[in-house]
């Protein structure tokens, strides 16, 4: 098997990909991102060139996983979030999204 099918977004484990991404079991979502945690807890320099380019549909893939109803999966996808800002920084500029707030005057 190739690395490509092996490792989604470069460095995360396909088959813990799957646990997160692919399920809806809160069990299971939570054994997943407890090992993603580990995935990112760990990264090299190596790791972080890999991941780079698959930077975007990696924080779409953890932020579709925020609207999960279990607060402990949510907690985790934001741990993982987070840690992942923290490991790349300057690789996360142009990935911040400020959120604006419109309002009306009636």
């Amino acid at each position: 098997m190739s690395g490509e099918k092996r490792f989604r977004f470069g460095i995360v484990p396909s088959i813990v990909a799957a646990m997160v991404i692919d399920n809806s079991d809160s069990p299971t979502r939570i054994s997943g991102l407890e090992k993603w945690k580990q995935v990112i807890e760990n990264i090299t320099h190596e790791e972080i060139s890999r991941l780079v380019p698959h930077l975007h549909s990696y924080l779409m893939s953890l932020n579709n996983v925020l609207t999960d109803l279990n607060f402990k999966v949510v907690v985790l996808a934001l741990d993982v979030v987070r840690l992942t800002v923290n490991r790349l920084k300057s690789n996360m500029e142009a990935h911040l999204q400020v959120p604006i707030l419109y309002t009306t005057i009636s």
